[in-house]
């Protein structure tokens, strides 16, 4: 890699950079989604509310936000990142697939930390923001515009270096 043209060496920095935010900013919408389904029901409830304080109620929801981000980072990188990279060997890199395997993700994930209190309810909540956080992730990313960018780079490395030809 010491021969490496600096515009492929960019890029690959580029994807890598973008690959760490796709997951955090994946993890975080799935927080805050899974959260919301959560608290749902006291920003439902006017009585909760006006005893309380909607800003009480909306704070006590982005503290579970937090949490549940600090808690679904551990299944993105255990699941996420492998699968990531799995299916973008496999040139499986459409946004279908990596919501599937977000919401299979998420389904363990939720199942994992979850043992005791396992209901219907929040494995589908988790189930459908694994999905919300792939497909975050995946726009963020876009694996799909590699393969595009990759005969440019090519390109590029080629008309760097005068004496390949």
């Amino acid at each position: 890699m010491a021969d490496e043209n600096p515009l492929i060496a960019l890029a690959r920095q580029r994807r890598l950079r973008r690959t760490i935010l796709a997951l955090l900013c994946g993890v975080l919408v799935a927080s805050l989604g899974f959260s919301l389904s959560l608290g749902a029901p006291a920003l439902l409830n006017t009585t909760y509310v006006e005893t309380y304080g909607l800003l009480s109620v909306v704070g006590s929801i982005l503290k579970l936000a937090g949490l549940i981000a600090l808690i679904g980072v551990v299944p993105a990188i255990i699941f996420g990142l492998p699968l990531h990279a799995m299916l973008y060997r496999l040139k499986q890199r459409n946004l279908f697939v990596y919501a599937l395997g977000g919401s299979a993700a998420g389904w363990v994930g939720y199942g994992l930390f979850a043992r005791e209190n396992l209901t219907v309810e929040l494995s589908m909540a988790s189930v459908l923001m694994g999905a919300a956080g792939a497909s975050v992730a995946w726009l963020i990313r876009r694996p799909d515009k590699d393969a595009q960018q990759a005969p440019r780079e090519a390109h590029a490395s080629i008309d760097s270096n005068p004496t390949s030809t």
